[in-house]
């Protein structure tokens, strides 16, 4: 029941990509029920999401309302992820927590629409405030040497959520060869 407010949200994905792997994990809990504490260090050296093979790195800590990601890092082909911070596990609680990521192709993300788009992807996020209702932010960095056949370009996404307005900015650059 506690995790319930959080499942039932629209802006979960129907389908996850398949995962795969040997995860090692181990942990203890500690004190009354009232007053409960756990820690949990994951890890493995061969996780795979879809077709992808990870790293995964991770120690966790909470109790019974929150949970916090002391470290976490998915590290592989391609690219890498980290992610600290808080995740509510009440509607008292609130989110405080840190993505950033590198190092992703981004012919990855086009690959079902037959799309040539050479480049890599980087980038960071953020999920703050009310556990049922957070603002967030992320930022894409798009970097290519062969975007154009005489040069390479940069380009910048920034999208954020603030109370109940989504806005964005975006930059690119073009520099030639």
């Amino acid at each position: 029941q506690t995790l319930a407010w959080l499942t039932d949200r629209d802006y979960l994905p129907e389908k996850l990509p398949d995962m795969s792997g040997s995860l090692h994990a181990n942990g203890n809990i500690r004190g009354a029920f009232d007053e409960l504490r756990w820690t949990a260090r994951l890890g493995s050296n061969r996780f795979h999401i879809g077709d992808r093979s990870y790293e995964l790195n991770a120690l966790l800590k909470g109790d019974r309302h929150a949970a916090r990601i002391e470290e976490e890092l998915l590290r592989g082909s391609p690219g890498r992820f980290e992610v600290r911070g808080a995740l509510p596990l009440s509607e008292q609680n609130e989110w405080d927590l840190d993505l950033n990521f590198s190092g992703l192709p981004s012919s990855h993300l086009v690959r079902d629409f037959d799309i040539d788009f050479p480049g890599v992807l980087g980038g960071e996020g953020r999920v703050v405030g009310r556990a049922s209702d957070p603002d967030w932010s992320i930022t894409l960095r798009h970097h290519s040497e062969d975007l154009l056949a005489d040069g390479s370009g940069e380009a910048e996404l920034s999208v954020w959520k603030e109370e109940r307005a989504v806005l964005f900015t975006t930059r690119a650059s073009l520099e030639d060869a």
